[in-house]
């Protein structure tokens, strides 16, 4: 039967058509009880709708080597769990360990560092390029030396009659001074700086009296060396010690001297001086 039925009542279509045509062949009538009418008007617009964002949390689990990876979404919405399954990797090579030498070579001031791994592998070496630093500041000791004596000198000091100490020993290591001046006792000056001047003197004397020690420079007595003692008519030895700062000048020549004010008799068991240059 055709499933379109058309007539004043109008087109019948669907479930509503064929209950019509039903009706219509058992009961001999020609005007169903269905019947489409006109368009209604459009009816309110309904509440707005709730968007609930979901909350997505995630697990990973590692499945065997070679099995697919597996992604299932669980759990009720807006609850929901992302669970992932990832297959392990294949085993990786193995890889033997290496060994590493190192060499270091110095370059120039100035050059830019250098680090290169040479050889086959495993056997490597690690070649390092330092560049040298520049110099340094004077250490302060560029200029050094002394002399001393351990040999007992007997000595009268007399009035206005200064003694000078004899020094006839170099000590080992002295440098850029002259130690082995051609003024005896003393130590020449190569080069201008500021020199720290020390000495030590043992003395005894055999009749009382006040004895001075003080660091010369040629005939002139450098300032704040001197030092002044009395020696008791014992022959017990008195130590005489005394330390100055003094600017010097290359051709200076520094010795020790005894002086008095009245005469004094002794012996003089050991003496030293010695000079540093601090800059």
């Amino acid at each position: 039967m055709n499933n379109n039925f058309q007539g004043d009542m109008g087109c019948y279509e669907g479930s509503i058509l064929a209950t019509a045509l039903n009706e219509m062949q058992n009961q001999k009538n020609c005007c169903p009880r269905y019947a489409i009418g006109a368009t209604g008007p459009t009816g309110p617009t309904g509440p707005a709708g709730t968007i609930v964002e979901p909350v997505i949390t995630a697990t990973a689990t590692t499945l065997p080597a070679g099995d697919d990876a597996t992604a299932t979404v669980t759990g009720t919405y807006p609850n929901l769990t992302l669970e992932l399954g990832i297959p392990q990797g294949p085993t990786g090579p193995s890889i033997e360990t290496p060994t590493f030498g190192a060499t270091a070579t110095v370059l120039d001031p100035g050059a830019e560092p250098t680090a290169t791994i040479t050889g086959e592998y495993p056997d490597l070496t690690l070649e390092l390029g330092i560049p040298q630093g520049p110099t340094g500041p004077a250490n302060g000791l560029n200029a050094f030396g002394g002399l001393y004596s351990n040999t007992q000198q007997q000595a009268t000091v007399d009035q206005d009659a200064p003694v000078t100490v004899t020094l006839d020993n170099p000590m080992i290591g002295s440098s850029n001074v002259n130690v082995t001046s051609a003024d005896e006792n003393s130590i020449g000056i190569t080069e201008e700086g500021t020199y720290e001047i020390t000495y030590n003197v043992v003395a005894e004397a055999g009749t009382q009296g006040t004895i001075t020690v003080a660091a010369m420079n040629g005939g002139n007595d450098i300032v704040g060396s001197a030092k002044t003692v009395n020696l008791p008519a014992s022959n017990a030895p008195v130590s005489i010690s005394s330390s100055v700062i003094s600017i010097l000048s290359a051709g200076d020549a520094i010795s020790l001297q005894l002086s008095s004010t009245a005469q004094v008799t002794g012996n003089i068991n050991s003496a030293n001086l010695i000079v540093k240059k601090l800059n």
